[in-house]
C-alpha cells in the first residue's frame, strides 16, 4: 500500500476504531548510513497522525545499543496518554539504557520483556537498575515488570522508586554471586 492510500484508510477508518494496531519495524544494519536515511517518525507521518491521544499502550522494540532517545521522545510526546509502554530488550548486559531518560508525564507503569538474541531471558544488571530509578520514567513508575540479575536490586528499586506499588519481578538466582 503507497503512502496516499494509507492516508485515506487511516483518515476514513482510525476515527471509528477502539482498537488500533500499528505494528513498524525499522532495522538499521549499519550504523554509519544512519544520518543519511529518513527517521522512522518523519513530519509526513505525523500529518497523518498528528496526535496518538487514544494511545494507552505500546509495545516498543528496542533491539541495538544505539537507541536514538529523539525518536523515542518525539513518539511519548504524540502520545500524551500513553500509561503503559512494554519495552522488549535485545541488548547486551552492559548497555546504559540511555531510553529512561524519556519522559512522558502519563506513563504509570513499565513492562519489560527482555530478550536477548538467542532468545534468552535478559536480566538487568544491578547499575542499569540504578539508572532506572534514577530516571523520570523510574520516579513516577507505580507498576513495575522487570528481570534482575542482583537480589540487591530488588530492595533497590522497592526503596528508590517512591511511587511504586506494584512489583513484578523474576531474579536469575546465581548462588556464586
Amino acid at each position: 500500500m503507497d503512502g496516499h492510500r494509507w492516508k485515506c484508510f487511516i483518515t476514513n477508518f482510525l476515527p471509528k476504531l477502539k482498537i488500533f494496531r500499528f505494528k513498524m519495524a525499522i532495522y538499521f544494519y549499519n550504523f554509519d548510513t544512519v544520518k543519511e536515511r529518513e527517521p522512522p517518525f518523519d513530519e509526513y507521518f505525523w500529518s497523518i497522525i498528528p496526535k496518538l491521544d487514544r494511545v494507552i499502550s505500546l509495545n516498543i522494540k528496542l533491539s541495538t545499543e544505539k537507541i536514538n532517545q529523539s525518536y523515542l521522545q518525539a513518539l511519548f510526546d504524540q502520545a500524551p496518554h500513553l500509561y503503559s509502554p512494554s519495552f522488549n530488550l535485545n541488548l547486551s548486559s552492559n548497555s546504559k539504557l540511555l531510553f529512561f531518560n524519556n519522559s512522558n508525564i502519563s506513563i504509570r507503569r513499565l513492562n519489560f520483556k527482555e530478550t536477548n538474541s538467542f532468545d534468552q531471558s535478559y536480566f538487568c544488571n544491578h547499575d542499569q537498575c540504578i539508572v532506572l530509578s534514577r530516571s523520570s520514567l523510574g520516579k513516577q513508575c507505580e507498576v513495575l515488570s522487570i528481570r534482575v540479575r542482583h537480589r540487591r536490586s530488588i530492595l533497590f528499586l522497592i526503596n528508590r522508586m517512591i511511587k511504586l506499588r506494584v512489583l513484578n519481578i523474576r531474579y536469575q538466582d546465581n548462588q556464586h554471586e
